[in-house]
């Protein structure tokens, strides 16, 4: 029984590689068909969504804390008076009702 696991080297996946690491993109055979294949897919599978777990959380705060830097300085680009640092960043939020809060109360930090 052979199982190898083949790296794909399309069009695609060379303009990622000359424009920096990304990701990889894996293709699992298994030359007889058998579950060899399957296992490595499984325990593939299972490590990613681990590994999605661990910054799931974190990549959620850099969204809110982006969104409040992008809002604050087009306001303070416009001429009107900006908040900075936002408050998202003040409060330090880590979930969307946490981001609302904190943009709700800009006008009192003004």
């Amino acid at each position: 029984m052979w199982r190898h696991i083949y790296r794909c080297d399309t069009t695609a996946q060379r303009r990622v590689q000359k424009e920096g690491p990304r990701g990889k993109v894996f293709s699992v055979v298994n030359a007889k068909g058998g579950s060899g294949a399957t296992t490595v897919a499984v325990n593939l599978s299972l490590a990613l969504q681990a590994a999605h777990g661990e910054v799931e959380d974190e990549e959620d705060e850099h969204l809110y804390h982006t969104t409040g830097w992008t809002r604050e300085l087009w306001i303070e680009s416009l001429g009107l008076p900006a908040v900075l640092p936002p408050p998202e960043e003040v409060k330090d939020v880590k979930t969307a009702i946490g981001a609302s809060r904190a943009e709700q109360a800009r006008a009192q930090m003004l």
